[in-house]
């Protein structure tokens, strides 16, 4: 453990002094991987399968923030898709708009995990969405696995089945675009949104509470959840659930998770301070827990054991008028920790 934490502090202090560098480069290139992945999988629309093309997409996404590359693959896979058919591409025009509008509406934040929600899935590792989601954000994360993994099956559905479909000659446009509602939101997909929703919520409710091995204990139950309802949900709803793949993959997402948690959210529980402070109407009371650092690392405490016994310091700024303002005095207790 202080291995890796080591590494985190070496980490954080290399991005802190060339973020600048490093944020664009690692943009661009998970945009070039995304983008050849869809070029490769689809690429029913020649003029997009130039490496030029994908290169100036690329340079565009490094140097504008990462919900610009949500949209632009959403543009590529819409474009490929009119590509196949017209129908096929009307359908994704359709789709990618309802799960734009609510990504944007309620989980803009998530541009990260709706880039690699797909890949994860691809990989064999679904459950690293929803388990890293749950430890990282709140409840509504589950939206956010729920268009990843949406997405990620109506890719896999273009390729796999409504392009040999297309290609035969007795299929119709009509038969086509029946067939594809038919076939996406079949039992499989259905397991997965409630595996993803169920599991991101579980975690991230168990988070909220501050103890000992908490985030860990999320992790293991969250991994748990997800194993339960793909195997029992695979038998109830006759879906082709392969058990090997799922414990596997659900292990080494947990394994992720845990990496993801260690370099984001390492905390010593066993010095954890409380101090409380009032105002005319209300008393407050404060949890500080001190982040965990590496072993022959230096860290200052604020508060002596000693002087706990005590009020806790506490500055108080009052405002133009002469009265206390909570927001101020809360801030500044806060910044003291």
């Amino acid at each position: 453990m202080n291995t890796l934490i080591t590494v985190r502090d070496k980490m954080r202090a290399l991005y802190a002094d060339y973020s600048m560098y490093i944020v664009p480069v690692f943009k661009f290139a998970l945009a070039m991987v995304l983008f050849l992945i869809i070029n490769n999988r689809l690429g029913y629309m020649q003029a997009l399968s130039s490496m030029f093309v994908l290169i100036i997409l690329a340079a565009v996404s490094a140097i504008l923030p990462l919900n610009a590359m949500v949209l632009i693959g959403s543009f590529l896979i819409v474009l490929h898709c009119f590509g196949l058919g017209l129908e096929v591409g009307a359908f994704a025009l359709i789709l990618y708009i309802v799960l734009v509008m609510l990504y944007f509406r309620f989980v803009p934040r998530d541009a990260l995990v709706i880039l690699m929600g797909p890949l994860a899935c691809s990989l064999n590792l679904p459950a690293a969405v929803p388990l890293c989601l749950g430890l990282m954000r709140g409840p509504e994360s589950a939206l956010s696995a729920i268009c990843s993994v949406i997405s990620w099956r109506f890719f896999q559905l273009t390729y796999e089945e409504i392009a040999p479909m297309k290609q035969s000659a007795d299929a119709g446009a009509l038969e086509v675009l029946q067939q594809i509602p038919r076939a996406m939101f079949n039992s499989s997909l259905v397991l997965y949104l409630i595996a993803f929703a169920a599991t991101a919520i579980v975690v991230s409710l168990i988070c909220r509470y501050l103890t000992t091995f908490t985030r860990l204990t999320a992790i293991v139950i969250g991994a748990i959840v997800f194993i339960v309802i793909m195997i029992a949900g695979g038998r109830a709803l006759h879906a082709d659930i392969n058990i090997g793949i799922v414990v596997g993959g659900t292990v080494v997402s947990a394994l992720i998770a845990l990496v993801l948690n260690t370099f984001f959210y390492t905390v010593d529980y066993s010095r954890s301070k409380f101090i409380q402070f009032e105002d005319d109407d209300y008393f407050y009371y404060v949890k500080a827990i001190p982040k965990l650092k590496a072993e022959g690392t230096r860290q200052e405490e604020f508060f002596d054991d000693d002087a706990m016994d005590e009020e806790p310091p506490v500055t108080i700024r009052p405002d133009g008028n002469g009265e206390v303002d909570f927001e101020t005095k809360l801030e500044d207790s806060l910044k003291d920790l």
